[in-house]
């Protein structure tokens, strides 16, 4: 039934979309934005859920990267995938699959890393994931960091 699955009843259903039952909308701690966490376990190597949106040569903060200058913008469920620079999750670009990397328990947000499915982001930003390996400053492939991130990687300027 297509409404009980993230995405609009004009998009062609799939039974692999992403179901409101296996998945719950937060609020971000810090004020800014929302995010996805899971009502089930997910295994390792589990789909996570079959992404759908509309194609666009432009891409913003509801974009995914599907190809050199082509986006699939999803404002119901891709745009609220958080990043994180040692996600849970990974995207294959090629089926639009949302796949997990590693087990994750009910209740944990649903993560993936930018840097790894975008050549230019819609907005470049500092990371505060927490991960050991934290990149900082987050930007597509393709980009140089734009000056607000000059600034914030110049050492001794934080």
């Amino acid at each position: 039934m297509a409404s009980e699955s993230f995405y609009p009843d004009v998009m062609p259903p799939h039974p692999g979309h992403p179901k409101r039952a296996d998945f719950t909308m937060v609020n971000l701690a810090d004020g800014k934005g929302r995010g996805l966490v899971t009502a089930r376990p997910l295994a390792a190597g589990a789909e996570v859920a079959q992404l759908a949106g509309l194609v666009t040569p432009t891409p913003s903060l509801d974009t995914l990267q599907i190809g050199p200058e082509l986006y699939m913008a999803d404002p119901w469920f891709s745009r609220f995938l958080l990043h994180h620079c040692d996600p849970n999750c990974r995207v294959d670009q090629t089926q639009m699959r949302l796949m997990a990397r590693r087990a994750i328990a009910p209740g944990e947000r649903i993560t993936i890393d930018y840097t790894q499915t975008e050549d230019r982001l819609g907005r470049q930003f500092e990371c505060r994931c927490g991960a050991p390996d934290c990149q900082g400053w987050i930007m597509g492939r393709k980009e140089t960091p734009n000056a607000e991130g000059q600034a914030f990687l110049t050492p001794g300027s934080r």
